[in-house]
Order: C-alpha cells, then sequence, then structure tokens
C-alpha cells in the first residue's frame, strides 16, 4: 500500500513533496517497494519457514503478534531513514509517521483482538489521497481515490469471502485506518 499511494502522491500530486527532486522519486519509490513490502514479505517467509507461524494467511490472532512487529519495526526504521538520513518533506514525513503508528496501533489491538490490516491499510491510502486532495484543492487525486475505494471494497469484500475475517474486524480496520490516516494529514499537513 505505502508503495501504491506514495507512487500516485508523486505522479499526481507533484507539488505537495516538494522540494523532492523529481529525479529521485523512482529511488524512493524503490526504497519504500523494498523497506515496506520485499523485507517484510521476507521476514514473515522466514517465520512460515521456521514454522513460527503456521500459514501465510495469520488466521489466528496469536500467530499475527510476531510478524506485525517486525513489520512495526520495518516501517517505523523506514520512516526514520527517510526523515533524517534523505530529510524528504513535512507532508511525506507525517504520511510515514501516521503509517508507522498505524501499524503500532494494529499490533497492539491484536494483542486482545483480531482486526484486518488489509481494511486499515487500504481504507488508510484513501484517507491519504482524500485529505490531500482536500488541502490541496486538488481535483488531480479524484480518480485514483475512487479507484482506491473500489479496491478497498474489493480488498474487504474478499477478506470477508475466505473468512478470514468477520464484518466488526473488517469494519473496524477500515475506520481506524482511514480516521487516522485522513485526520492526520487534514488537521497537521
Amino acid at each position: 500500500m505505502p508503495t501504491f499511494i506514495f507512487s500516485v502522491i508523486f505522479y499526481f500530486l507533484p507539488e505537495s513533496v516538494k522540494p523532492i527532486d523529481i529525479e529521485a522519486i523512482p529511488y524512493l519509490i524503490l526504497a519504500i517497494l523494498i523497506t515496506t513490502f520485499i523485507i517484510p514479505l521476507l521476514s514473515i517467509s522466514a517465520l512460515r519457514f521456521t514454522s513460527t507461524i503456521s500459514s501465510f494467511s495469520l488466521e489466528r490472532r496469536e500467530e499475527r503478534i510476531v510478524p506485525f512487529l517486525f513489520i512495526c519495526m520495518f516501517y517505523s526504521l523506514t520512516t526514520y531513514l527517510f526523515i533524517v538520513r534523505i530529510q524528504i518533506n513535512d507532508i511525506v514525513a507525517l504520511m510515514m509517521i501516521t503509517t508507522s503508528v498505524l501499524i503500532a496501533l494494529l499490533t497492539l489491538i491484536t494483542l486482545k483482538y483480531k482486526i484486518s490490516i488489509h481494511a486499515a491499510g487500504t481504507a488508510g491510502g484513501i484517507g491519504f489521497l482524500v485529505a490531500l486532495a482536500h488541502n490541496f484543492q486538488s481535483e488531480a487525486l479524484v480518480y485514483p481515490s475512487a479507484i482506491g475505494v473500489v479496491l478497498c471494497g474489493l480488498v474487504m469484500s474478499a477478506r470477508l469471502y475466505l473468512n478470514a475475517h468477520s464484518l466488526n474486524e473488517v469494519s473496524l480496520g477500515c475506520v481506524l485506518g482511514f480516521g487516522l490516516c485522513f485526520g492526520s494529514v487534514y488537521f497537521l499537513a
């Protein structure tokens, strides 16, 4: 999700990420892809290979805690590197901090309750896009936001269809993701 959202923002609303050099954007997207998708995927694969988790679907709430802690660590490290080392602008930094906080909240909630991280992630991405569109008075994000809503609906429907989550777990993930991500950019950016 972070790779998709930042790609959309860099392409459709480049004024929101200034003064990032346009030539650096593909490298930033690659860094986001590696640190928020590839490395977590490899770590979860290692957990599966070592039988720490029984399957990639993480059906049992108890099995989700260790992978979520790893993902939380990778997102936080990525946020730190982008803010301190690359010195990204304030809006991108806020979005990365919010994403890390969302993952941390989902991890804490998972200690007691199974919640849909897929719903939180997709709805959170929509929250970022809608808040940026409002704050920058930009129509450029209307179509990507609409596509995001359709994708979010498909993801949440798939989670329900596969019996991976209940309606409450999907709904809570959606409300938490959208609310936190929209609120952070709308009120703080």
